[in-house]
This record gives C-alpha cells, sequence and structure tokens, in this order.
C-alpha cells in the first residue's frame, strides 16, 4: 500500500529558518542603512555643487564679489521682497529651490520666522576680537542699519581669499537642528543663514552662539554638539562642505578646524573658515 510523505516543515526546522533570516536580516540591515545614507550624502553634495556654481555665476557678474550674506529685512529667507540674503541674490542663478534641501533635513524649506528654512549656511566667520571691529574673516557677513560701521566689510572678493581650496564657502546647518535649538531657547544655531564666529574674546557664547564654528578645544558637553559647533554631520558623523574654488567634500565637522588651543591664534592656519590665510 502506497503512503503518502508529509511534505511540511517540523517545528525545529522552521525555528532553524527563522533564525536563518534573523542572522541574515541583522547582516544586510545596517549595510543597507549605510547604502541608503551613503546616496543622501551624495545628493546632499550634489545640491552644494549646485549652490557653488550658482553662486560662482553671481560672483563673475558681480565684479568678483561674494554676495551679502545677510541682511535686513529678515524675514524671508527665499520670497518676494524678502531681504537681500546670500539666498535670495543666488537664486536666480539655480533652476530649483529644493537644492537648498539635503534629504536628511526633516524642516528643510518648511516656513519658520524667517521664511524657508534651508539645510546650508554660508561661511560668515567673523574676527572673534570685537575690538577690532568684528573683522570678516569668512566669506559673507551680515549688513543692516543696525550693523553698518560695526561689521567693517559685508562681503569678500574672489581675490581677497587666500587658499580657495582650503576655504570654506557653504557648509550644512540644518533647519531641524536650528529650529529644534530656538524652540529650546538656545542660541546655538545663530543665525539660520551664516556661521558667523567661534568664542568671542573669551566668553562662551552670546545671541548670535559663536561656538557655531568647530574647533578642537570642546569637549562634547560643552555644547548641544560639542567639537563640531553648529555643523550639521548626520552622513555617518561626517558633513558635506563647499569650498570657495567650488568642490565639494564630505568631512568630519573638527577636521575643518584642527586648532588645539584656546587661543584661536594658535595653529590659524588650520582654520578652514578664516578666508584671510595665505
Amino acid at each position: 500500500m502506497y503512503i503518502r510523505k508529509s511534505s511540511a516543515f517540523t517545528l525545529i526546522e522552521l525555528l532553524v529558518v527563522i533564525a536563518i533570516i534573523a542572522i541574515l536580516a541583522a547582516i544586510l540591515f545596517p549595510v543597507f542603512a549605510k547604502v541608503r545614507e551613503k546616496a543622501r550624502q551624495t545628493s546632499c553634495a550634489s545640491n552644494e555643487k549646485q549652490i557653488g556654481l550658482a553662486i560662482m555665476q553671481y560672483v563673475q557678474d558681480n565684479d568678483e564679489t561674494f554676495p551679502i550674506g545677510e541682511s535686513e529685512p529678515w524675514s524671508g529667507l527665499i520670497s518676494a521682497g524678502a531681504g537681500a540674503h546670500w539666498t535670495n541674490r543666488v537664486d536666480p542663478y539655480m533652476k530649483s529651490l529644493a537644492v537648498f534641501a539635503c534629504p536628511d533635513d526633516s524642516k528643510a524649506l518648511h516656513k519658520d520666522y524667517y521664511g524657508a528654512s534651508l539645510s546650508y549656511s554660508a561661511n560668515g566667520y567673523l574676527d572673534p576680537n570685537y575690538n577690532s571691529g568684528f573683522k570678516l574673516k569668512g566669506i559673507m557677513a551680515i549688513q543692516g542699519p543696525d550693523f553698518n560701521g560695526w561689521i567693517s566689510n559685508p562681503s569678500a572678493s574672489l581675490a581677497s581669499v587666500g587658499r580657495p581650496a582650503d576655504t570654506i564657502l557653504v557648509a550644512e546647518k540644518h533647519a531641524d537642528q536650528t529650529q529644534a535649538y530656538y524652540v529650546n531657547g538656545s542660541d546655538w544655531a545663530g543665525s539660520n543663514l551664516l556661521f558667523m564666529g567661534s568664542a568671542v574674546d573669551g566668553l562662551p557664547r552670546n545671541i548670535w552662539g559663536e561656538l557655531e564654528i568647530p574647533d578642537g578645544t570642546r569637549a562634547a558637553a560643552d555644547y548641544p554638539l560639542g567639537p563640531n559647533g553648529a555643523v550639521s554631520a548626520k552622513h555617518t558623523d561626517r558633513a558635506n562642505f563647499l569650498f570657495a574654488d567650488g568642490h565639494v567634500k564630505s568631512m568630519r565637522p573638527t577636521e575643518t578646524n584642527s586648532n588645539n588651543s584656546a587661543d584661536p591664534a594658535v595653529n590659524a592656519s588650520n582654520n578652514m573658515w578664516d578666508a584671510t590665510r595665505s
């Protein structure tokens, strides 16, 4: 007599299969996550490259001078009648506002007090000694009736950038982080458009959040993001940086300013935010 054999899994066999699937998932999911994050990082780098091209076109059309970083009126970063911020000035050279949004920034292009929130801020680094008249050491500065005569120059010229391949022009400062810190009453974010400084005359920070520039002297507990300053490093602890010659590079924020002394004059040549280096 023919006896039909059962083809069903036994409980042990089923458990073995489930265990194998779980092991494979544990191995592969982190790989998939890294691949997805790498794709986002590449998309972000492409955004910065397009922003760089737009800025350079503006520079060529305006006597080889970089745009003013931020000016009054403050409201509306990219909108009709908004202040003449660097984003407004380079917008005509761009095809889409989506370029101003990093894929890892959940609040990019959402409306807030300033208008459209962006994922990228320009290098507006000021001399930390306010007795110097807040001399611009970065590339784009702040301007308006309250600042005229106080900040010595509103923007740099192409010729004045001593080391363009080694000087940061734009970096990531994500809207979701700047808004979160504003809501919590912190001034960490500073300007939504600019990285404006480091410590001023030894003070920990003021209303502009001077610890925006990364440096090698701060411990992680010193600030919400510690040594990274206000740079958003969401791409596996790295961020994309657009340099003044137009190239984009992924780096750890602390690599941009490897100063290992509390005195900003020490190892100043290592500060990639300082456009006045020769």
